[in-house]
């Protein structure tokens, strides 16, 4: 494969896109923002009703798009429901090639599981047309309304978000997750969380071994030896 430094753009997206297909994750970080958030009501209101194909398969609601006539209380309390049945069973990923390879990166470089969460939801997140919708919805926040924002979506606690953005944390101190904060106060939380596209590309492609997936993001420096 060609390997992408830093800066460089992967010139077809369809790779990255194709990682939210229908992850799991996607469906209850949805759940989450609309129902433990409290957006629900406004991202109703917003888009008119919950009309977007992508944003209700991923929801599990696609037979109730074409349904003008049903009431978003019916609707809310499904969203609420299928939440907690969700919560109340483990999670099971698929063995796929961004979730091998991002599993490498967090053994390689020892990555938290909250290190790793974030990092997953920056990049799975941002595939996602449907999501992006939905965070949109809420707003531009500040650096602590996003860490809580984070910490309900991902349903870890704060002081867990806390240290794993920390500036000399592996995640942000490695370079693969930047926190844009540009200067502003208020900031989206798409906006302020950024993985490169290179990063996002090579996490989507099989690679022959381990330290290929290292290599992708960081040059080995050889050191001199000392004198």
């Amino acid at each position: 494969m060609t390997l992408l430094n830093d800066n460089e753009q992967p010139s077809d997206n369809t790779d990255i896109h194709k990682i939210s297909g229908d992850n799991p994750l996607l469906k209850i970080w949805n759940l989450r923002v609309l129902v433990r958030l409290n957006i629900f009501n406004r991202f109703f209101d917003r888009y008119g009703g919950m009309h977007d194909p992508e944003t209700m398969h991923v929801l599990g609601l696609s037979e109730l798009r074409q349904d003008e006539g049903i009431d978003k209380k019916v609707i809310f309390s499904t969203l609420r429901e299928t939440l907690n049945t969700l919560e109340s069973h483990t999670l099971t990923l698929s063995g796929d090639v961004f979730s091998t390879n991002i599993s490498i990166l967090q053994k390689s470089l020892s990555l938290t599981q909250c290190e790793i969460d974030i990092l997953r939801f920056s990049i799975v997140s941002s595939s996602s047309t449907g999501f992006n919708m939905v965070l949109e919805t809420l707003g531009e926040m500040s650096n602590e309304q996003i860490r809580h924002t984070l910490s309900v979506i991902l349903n870890v606690s704060r002081r867990e978000i806390d240290n794993a953005m920390r500036a000399n944390g592996a995640l942000i101190s490695s370079g693969l997750l930047r926190i844009n904060a540009s200067g502003h106060y208020m900031h989206s939380l798409q906006q302020y969380l950024d993985v490169s596209g290179g990063i996002k590309y090579a996490l989507t492609q099989e690679q022959n071994n381990p330290t290929a997936i290292l290599q992708c993001f960081f040059k080995i420096v050889e050191q001199s030896p000392v004198n």
